[in-house]
């Protein structure tokens, strides 16, 4: 019993650690899907602007990847590792909506 009360208090240490560890985690990870809706609308805007510019020549439109090229907040991609929630890009596909790209320069303003 005396064995097993160590082990016991260590495992809900441990317990307590991952669970604080995964609240702060979905919270920066809220905080990295806000970023990640502006860095997925920001990622994509790019890819959508990729996918633009693999379908028409408006370089205009690409020129926008100079807000994109803000790549050190996408640059986290280990928050945005979780991809399978950014794969709804038909959302992100109202490239008119995500045109206000201005706005998202340095910004966690989502319009």
């Amino acid at each position: 019993m005396r064995c097993l009360l160590p082990v016991a208090i260590a495992l809900l240490g441990v317990a307590l650690i991952s669970c604080e560890a995964a609240a702060i985690a979905t919270n920066g990870q809220a905080i990295a899907t806000n970023g990640q809706a502006i860095a997925t609308n920001g990622q994509a805007i790019a890819t959508n602007n990729q996918a633009i510019a693999t379908n028409q020549a408006n370089a205009t439109n690409q020129a926008i990847t100079t807000n994109q090229a803000t790549a050190t907040n996408q640059a986290t991609a280990t928050n945005q590792a979780t991809a399978t929630n950014q794969a709804t890009a038909t959302n992100q596909a109202n490239a008119t909506n995500q045109a206000t790209v201005t706005c998202q320069g340095n910004i966690l303003i989502i319009k």
